[in-house]
């Protein structure tokens, strides 16, 4: 399109004595004559448009355009173009960008002819378009834009209320999800006033829960060994929750008795077969876990067990 507005005013200018809007001849004398032309004649901010110069001299003689580099009101966006017209006349093409707004636009070219008698040089000045702003007027009042409508997936057509009730479900789904994680998190990591209550308190909803499944076993062995940790980690922090069943056997032996080592040793090893090795514990296995398990949580710290409870867990 660039390509053949500036055809066009080539053309324009190739006509002599033609004058038509954005095309027109600037000055004359005795041996030189000076076309000017420009597209489009008026332009917003930033847009491209076209410059046109044509300079006839006396026979045999040659014109030399200058470049336009820039500068703080119009710059250049493409090479200078030569073209020939049909008479031979050369025409320049500058395509420009202005910058300002509201004042008129000024750029004159030293265009050089050469002839024999020498070299001259004649200053041109350029038809440049009328350049609006792309910002309103300084008291023109801006109304807002209206609020843009809710955005619908375009495969639910009119259903625009079940979408909306579909997204308000996910957030309400979404967020009692996150309040539940966070209730059990914090029912776990909360100190309790008495942590053996505490522990026999997580062992009896155990016991309430199913386990016929495998999969429902092997979520007792984990809970199980959760409760466990977290209830020797209570009675004295230095029984960390970071530390593997080996290590924890091992700190237990300088706090308590063999046999009660031995005891979580045995409890915390069938969770982690269970666990980690893939082990497959049956009905009776997560049972009687459950309730070695209380026999544990009963007798540690040995000061308040009795000889029963003693002689189980050492068991």
């Amino acid at each position: 399109m660039t390509f053949l507005l500036s055809m066009l005013l080539v053309l324009l200018l190739s006509a002599t004595g033609l004058e038509a809007q954005g095309a027109l001849p600037a000055q004359r004398d005795s041996t030189t004559e000076l076309f000017l032309g420009v597209s489009p004649t008026e332009v917003t901010v930033g847009d491209r448009f076209q410059a046109v110069v044509r300079v006839d001299g006396p026979d045999g003689t040659r014109i030399e355009y200058p470049d336009i580099t820039g500068g703080d009101t119009i710059q250049s966006v493409a090479p200078l173009r030569i073209t020939t017209t049909a008479a031979g006349d050369t025409v320049a093409v500058y395509t420009l960008v202005a910058w300002i707004a509201g004042q008129p636009l000024q750029a004159t070219l030293p265009v050089r002819l050469h002839s024999a008698a020498g070299v001259s040089e004649l200053d041109v000045a350029l038809r440049l378009p009328t350049v609006r702003s792309v910002l309103p007027a300084g008291d023109t009042i801006v109304e807002p834009r209206p609020p843009k409508p809710l955005i619908v997936p375009p495969l639910l057509g009119k259903a625009q209320s079940l979408w909306l009730y579909l997204l308000l479900a996910a957030l309400a789904a979404g967020a009692l999800g996150y309040w539940l994680l966070d209730r059990h998190r914090r029912a776990e990591s909360a100190e309790p006033g008495d942590p053996r209550a505490w522990a026999m308190a997580q062992l009896d909803l155990l016991e309430a829960s199913p386990a016929k499944t495998h999969e429902e076993r092997v979520g007792r062995y984990q809970r199980i060994s959760r409760i466990l940790r977290l209830y020797v980690a209570r009675i004295d922090p230095g029984f960390g929750l970071d530390l593997t069943t080996p290590e924890l056997t091992q700190s237990l032996h300088q706090r308590s008795t063999p046999e009660v080592a031995a005891s979580l040793s045995r409890l915390l090893d069938a969770a982690d077969k269970v666990k980690f090795a893939g082990a497959r514990p049956g009905q009776l296995d997560a049972d009687l876990l459950l309730d070695d398990a209380r026999a544990f949580v009963a007798l540690f710290p040995e000061r308040d067990a009795t000889p029963e409870l003693l002689t189980r867990a050492a068991a």
